[in-house]
């Protein structure tokens, strides 16, 4: 069901755990085509729509009063077809809903817009084959994030070292260069804050430690020991590094995930110097660049496409992406609706939005597309 929006960790976790979800609130996200577009609802659907299965209204009904949840009637129910669901289901979502799927997503976006502004430069019209390789700037906060963590971990299984992670600090100071929770030595958990969502559950130590790892020392056995002195030295390495590449103008696709915790719409105080170096290598780079920017925020948080806080976005992601009537959740006249680059308007944002991004794709696709489709 919804709680503060409708893409949520739990229903992937469902499906990772080889169950259907059974979705309260389904015909009200059939009206949704814009979120979790990519989830097989109409699967889910025919699995609850099953002989013997309780209707939502009765299963509703029971969690609002506090009564027992109705039963699946297995004299009627078909076994072998729920199994059939959950079998696509679940095959679904290992190639659609996966981490790497939704960093393949996001860089395929970017690949279409980076070929868009490659054809139209005037300058560049005699390199008929273009070639997308993309070295990635992900700026996004170290914190527990579900949609900024998965993000880092897709890019990562793609991109290897051709991703850097820019968390927001001053890269002078000591602080993390990567999201370390998704690496091996938290596996056991044991290096993870209370504030921990699910306490790791799905997410923690799901990444190999880079080789430049392999030589710290041994596993501490604090945490203050943990974050200091066990990984300081790779970490300044990665952050070298990161200084040398935006020096050498080595990112094509800027990412940035500024919402964080329902809050964030204000890039200055949640990036205090990633922002600066933000902005200036968007102005150096700006013909040269993809600047994406994400919005993961609950329906109820703060929402920002950061078109007024940045030179240029080329691509905004909404996770809430529909207006929603019942009033939790947007204003169907806010711009930030618009996905690229829309102006300003009057409540036609979404479907000027599409209309823009459909005819954005038929102009990538007559261009060859190194990623696929």
């Amino acid at each position: 069901m919804k709680k503060g929006g409708w893409d949520c960790l739990r229903h992937h976790e469902i499906l990772a755990n080889g169950a259907i979800p059974f979705f309260i609130g389904s015909r009200e996200l059939e009206k949704r085509p814009h979120v979790m577009h990519r989830f097989p609802r109409h699967l889910m659907l025919e699995a609850m729509s099953l002989p013997g299965v309780p209707s939502e209204e009765s299963v509703q009904n029971a969690l609002e009063t506090g009564g027992e949840l109705p039963a699946i009637d297995f004299s009627i129910f078909n076994v072998s077809r729920y199994c059939e669901l959950r079998d696509r289901m679940v095959t679904a979502a290992r190639t659609q809903l996966d981490t790497k799927a939704l960093a393949g997503y996001v860089l395929r976006q970017a690949q279409l817009l980076a070929e868009v502004k490659h054809y139209k430069n005037p300058d560049k019209v005699g390199n008929l084959l273009f070639d997308f390789t993309p070295r990635v700037l992900l700026v996004s906060h170290d914190g527990f994030d579900y949609l900024g963590m998965f993000l880092y971990h897709g890019l990562a299984t793609l991109l290897g070292v051709q991703l850097s992670f820019d968390p927001g600090l001053s890269l002078r100071d000591y602080g993390q260069a990567r999201m370390s929770v998704l690496y091996k030595p938290h596996a056991d958990g044991r290096f993870l804050d209370d504030m921990s969502p699910g306490g790791g559950f799905s997410y923690r130590g799901t990444l190999e430690d880079p080789p430049l790892y392999d030589g710290r020392c041994d596993a501490p056995e604090t945490d203050d020991d943990f974050e200091g002195n066990s990984t300081r030295g790779p970490d300044m390495v990665l952050k070298s590094l990161l200084i040398r590449r935006l020096v050498d103008g080595y990112f094509n696709v800027v990412i940035v995930q500024g919402t964080y915790g329902n809050g964030c719409c204000d890039l200055g105080p949640c990036f205090p110097d990633a922002f600066v170096r933000l902005r200036q290598y968007i102005l150096e780079h700006s013909n040269d660049i993809v600047v994406i920017t994400i919005d993961g925020n609950d329906a109820h948080g703060c929402h920002a496409d950061f078109r007024d806080q940045l030179p240029h976005v080329d691509l905004h992601f909404l996770r809430e992406a529909d207006p929603d009537p019942s009033g939790f959740g947007f204003d169907p006249k806010s711009p930030m609706i618009g996905l690229p680059g829309v102006p300003d308007c009057d409540g036609k944002c979404l479907e000027m939005a599409i209309k823009n991004m459909e005819v954005l794709k038929k102009a990538a696709l007559k261009v060859r597309s190194p990623l696929g489709s």
